[in-house]
Order: structure tokens, then C-alpha cells, then sequence
């Protein structure tokens, strides 16, 4: 019976459990029990194996018991695979997402813009991607991949052969397209002294295939920092016309270059004179695609310049037009809650213009609203209906916890009955000089200040008391069912949270111990209070401030 507890243990994220997780180690130790670096071989094979912490397994496999059951299944019958959905691809994927943008926004445009003499560090520098490329083709055979469609995870080698080089799912069938792309066209034409070569480099153009898999990648990582926004989406956006600018200006002079003569090709014949070249025709693209047109042309220009200028600025068009909706796309998205709070506030208006509501009373109406949800409009109940109980009461707690612990009467109850009365509270919203309670009404709540300062007044409008942020007022006539001894106002605009009598009672009517004691407390602190109202009519008929 121990062996099968220590085998079922599992440890389960973000939960302080202090039992070993032991499924996996043990299952491992089964399959790695012998040989050179054991340790090692262990910890590998864990790497390659389906990770709870990926943002993704936990989308996909609903327990931790799945995800086990995921990795026996990989470790009996497809031993030597990648999961998609381990860190080690995790890993892999951080590192390509570095080797793709480093070859599709500058390397292959500028091996492109160099088109007989590439530079020798560009020519280092690609070699060095293109290796990593040939790692990947290699990882690629080696990695499972997700059918959507029926939300299974594919490891059979034969069936990662043919997706890889036919396409179904995961990579689209771009083997070929990842080989051909990744060839090393300018360091064969160093080598072997072959600039005739040069039309080898139209094959560079097949990796624009992979700015799906980049951006794919960049999501699954920003998905891992559980960071994604408005922020994110512009960097996307801006890499998006990085990417455009650059291929745009490469191939434009890599096709003028095969078009053109050569003569023309020999005025262009040094690095510095290709380099300056590459940065005149980005210049004019540049000036085309944001619409503003070249600033003149000579008679030298051919007539296949001319229409690529043509073309460039009815594409340009189109990029901006692109750029546009998605900079509205992302500020409608960005700022949803405070364009509702527009609307509502129009909608104030034009209900407080039909029912003939003074201005002074329209604006009180608006600056509640205003200070109630801070100038945005968020679904809260919605929101809260959609979490599960336990989730309820986290929040609750975390918001309330600390200001009901704080009550004298409270500070002693189980923290079962504690968070039932968290549960109770109601958010009411008070602005600056708005009466909470007047002097003499029947007790029928308490209030906890989360937001802004609370004045209590005597009868003769005296302030007596100050109430700040994290504490309460009113328990004591809540509890004794007594009226009114203070008159309670805002000082400042105000979110109180408030707990009603009936809901106090009824929560604490089951323990008659714990409500007596509560109800003793309630009148110790009651003499008190009379105590100090005595001293105020003392001061005040004595004439002392």
C-alpha cells in the first residue's frame, strides 16, 4: 500500500504540498538504470518529456494525472521523441525565435543587396544561422507534433516523416523549404571564386515561408512570461514593417541588379558602392511606402525602376492602411473598459436631460460614476461568475481579509465563519461630503474603508473622529440594534464595503457562544462611546473646544 501511495503522489503547481513528486523520477529510474552518466540521461530524458509548467500542457491536458499518463506513453513507446510540449523545445523554440529574426530582418536583405560580393562578416554570420537551420531541419524529424482537430499529440517517427516532408498539421510539409532556404550562397560563391552563382540566392526567398513559425514561437514565448497586451502587439507591428522595409529594399536591389547591364553592374563592383546603393533604394522605398514619392528622378532611371516606384506606392498605400486598422484594432482593444465609460456617461446625460434632472444633481450622478469605476467600465460580475467558488473566495479574501481580521469582534472567529462574512460585503461608493449614516437612524450596517477617509460628527456637527484606509466604523449600534449616536460623512470620495446586520446574525445564529461574546464586546465598546459623549456635552456646555 505505501509503494502504490508513493507511486500516485503527485505534486501539483502552485499548491504548497510537501509531498516528493515521485511518478516521473521513478518511471525514469525504470528506463534509465545503467550505463555512463545515468544523472545526466535522466535529467535530459526530463527535459524532452511533456512539462506542466508549459503554457500549453496546461491548456491542453486538464490534471497532472494526464499529463503523466502523456508521458508514459511517450517514454514506452516513443522513447527517443520531443515532446512539443516540453522544455527542451521550449528552449529550442527561445533560441529560433533569435536565429529567425536575426536572418529575416537584416541578414538574408542584406546578403541579397550584396549580390557578387557579400561582406565577410555577413557571410560568417549566415553560415553560423544556416547551421542552426540544418539543426532544426534535423530537430524537426525528432519532434512531435499537435493534431487540433482531435487534440492529440503525434510522436510516431513515421508519421513526423510524412508531415514534415508532405504537410498536414504542425510544419506544413516546408522540409524542402527549410533546405534549399538554408543554403550557404554566399560562402559557396566565396569559396569556390563562382559569382555566376548569384541566382542561387532566389532560393533565400523560401524562408519568408518561416514568418508564421517565428511568430508562432514569439507567442508561445510571450504566452511563457504570461505577457500579452497592447505593448506586445505593437512589437509585432513594428517588426512587421521591419521585416517589409528591409526585404522590400533587398530584393528591389537584387532584381535591379540581375535586370540591369553590366556596366552598371560594374560602377557597384566594391562593398562601399553596393552598401551606399542598398541605402538610396531603401531611402526611396521608404519614401514611397509612407506615400511622400521620391524626390525627383534623373534620366538615368529605367523604365523598371520607374515601375517599381509605381508599385511601391500603391503598395504603400496598402500598408498604411494596414498599419491604421491595426493601430484602431489595438487602442479599441487596449481601452474597451474606458470607451463603455464614455457611453454610460452619454447615456446619464441623455437620461438626466429626459427626466429634467438639475445639472448640479446630473453632475453628482457622473463623478459617482466617475469615481466608481475609475473612469473604465469592467464586467465584475461577469468576471466573478465565470471563476469557480474556491476562486470567489481567494479574491474576496485577498481584497477583505485584512480589513475584517482587524475588527475586534471578528479578530477571534474561525476563519471559516470569517470567510463567510468576506463573502456578505457590498462595495458602496460615497463622494466627498455625502452623508454615509445620520445621527439617530437604526444601525443596519458596518463599514470597512478600502478607499478614501470617513469624518464622524456629534449632533452639534463637531468632528470627533477620523477614519482612513484598512478601518471601520458603525459595528458597535449593528450589533446592539441601537440607533445612531454619530453622524457619519465622507471627507474625501470613498469605496466602502458594507455588512449588513441581517447578514451578521445569520451567519453567527448557529454558534450562540461566539454571538453572546460578540454581543458582550458590543457592549463593553457601547459604554465607552457613551463615556466619550458624555465628555463632548461636558465640553460643549462648558464652552471648551
Amino acid at each position: 500500500m505505501a509503494a502504490f501511495l508513493k507511486a500516485t503522489s503527485r505534486k501539483i503547481v502552485d499548491h504548497p504540498c510537501q509531498l516528493e513528486c515521485t511518478q516521473t523520477i521513478d518511471t525514469l529510474i525504470a528506463y534509465i538504470d545503467s550505463g555512463y552518466f545515468v544523472k545526466q540521461r535522466r535529467q535530459f530524458r526530463t527535459l524532452c518529456l511533456v512539462s506542466e509548467t508549459s503554457p500549453l500542457s496546461k491548456t491542453f491536458y486538464k490534471s497532472s494525472s494526464e499529463i503523466h499518463e502523456e508521458q508514459l506513453r511517450q517514454l514506452r513507446k516513443y522513447y527517443y521523441m520531443i515532446h512539443p510540449m516540453s522544455d527542451f523545445r521550449i528552449f529550442w523554440e527561445s533560441s529560433m525565435i533569435i536565429a529567425y529574426l536575426l536572418l529575416l530582418t537584416s541578414v538574408i536583405p542584406l546578403e541579397l543587396t550584396f549580390i557578387y560580393d557579400t561582406p565577410p562578416l555577413i557571410i560568417a554570420i549566415k553560415f553560423l544561422l544556416d547551421l542552426i537551420c540544418y539543426i532544426d531541419v534535423i530537430m524537426n524529424f525528432y519532434t512531435g507534433y499537435v493534431i487540433k482537430q482531435t487534440r492529440k499529440v503525434e510522436l510516431d517517427p513515421k508519421m513526423i516523416l510524412q508531415n514534415y516532408i508532405f504537410g498536414k498539421h504542425y510544419v506544413d510539409g516546408l522540409f524542402l523549404v527549410d533546405v534549399l532556404s538554408s543554403i550557404p550562397v554566399s560562402f559557396i560563391m566565396a569559396v569556390c571564386a563562382r559569382p555566376d552563382l548569384y541566382l542561387l540566392k532566389l532560393f533565400l526567398f523560401l524562408k519568408l515561408f518561416r514568418l508564421r513559425t517565428m511568430f508562432r514561437f514569439i507567442h508561445h514565448y510571450f504566452l511563457r512570461r504570461k505577457f500579452w497586451g497592447a505593448r506586445v502587439r505593437y512589437f509585432l507591428l513594428f517588426v512587421w514593417f521591419l521585416l517589409g522595409i528591409f526585404w522590400l529594399s533587398g530584393s528591389t536591389v537584387f532584381i535591379m541588379g540581375i535586370v540591369s547591364d553590366t556596366t552598371e553592374e560594374i560602377i557597384y563592383s566594391n562593398i562601399y558602392d553596393q552598401a551606399r546603393n542598398m541605402v538610396d533604394r531603401c531611402t526611396v522605398l521608404i519614401e514611397c511606402v509612407m506615400l511622400v514619392g521620391p524626390d525627383y528622378m534623373d534620366d538615368k532611371v529605367t523604365d523598371a525602376y520607374k515601375l517599381l516606384t509605381i508599385f511601391y506606392i500603391i503598395l504603400g498605400s496598402f500598408i498604411n492602411m494596414i498599419i491604421l486598422s491595426q493601430i484602431i484594432s489595438i487602442y479599441k482593444s487596449r481601452f474597451a473598459a474606458r470607451n463603455k465609460h464614455r457611453e454610460q456617461v452619454q447615456e446619464i446625460e441623455q437620461f438626466t436631460r429626459f427626466k429634467g434632472i438639475s445639472p448640479d444633481l446630473r453632475d453628482s450622478i457622473i463623478a459617482h460614476a466617475d469615481f466608481k469605476y475609475q473612469r473604465k467600465i469592467l464586467r465584475e460580475a461577469e468576471i466573478m461568475n465565470t471563476l469557480s467558488e474556491f476562486l470567489k473566495e481567494e479574491v474576496m479574501m485577498f481584497k477583505c481579509q485584512n480589513l475584517v481580521d482587524k475588527v475586534d469582534f471578528f479578530k477571534d472567529l474561525p476563519p471559516p465563519l470569517r470567510i463567510q462574512i468576506v463573502r456578505k460585503l457590498r462595495p458602496e461608493v460615497y463622494l466627498k461630503n455625502e452623508v454615509i449614516f445620520p445621527i439617530g437612524s437604526i444601525g443596519v450596517s458596518m463599514f470597512f474603508i478600502y478607499v478614501g477617509s470617513v469624518g464622524i460628527y456629534s449632533r452639534t456637527g463637531r468632528e470627533v473622529m477620523q477614519f482612513g484606509e484598512g478601518k471601520h466604523f458603525g459595528e458597535t449600534t449593528v450589533i446592539s440594534n441601537a440607533p445612531r449616536m454619530f453622524t457619519a460623512m465622507a471627507r474625501s470620495d470613498c469605496e466602502l464595503l458594507g455588512l449588513r446586520r441581517s447578514d451578521i446574525f445569520e451567519i453567527l445564529m448557529p454558534y450562540p457562544a461566539l454571538l453572546a461574546k460578540i454581543r458582550s464586546a458590543a457592549r463593553e465598546k457601547q459604554k465607552r462611546v457613551d463615556a466619550l459623549l458624555d465628555r463632548l456635552s461636558t465640553e460643549e456646555a462648558t464652552g471648551v473646544s
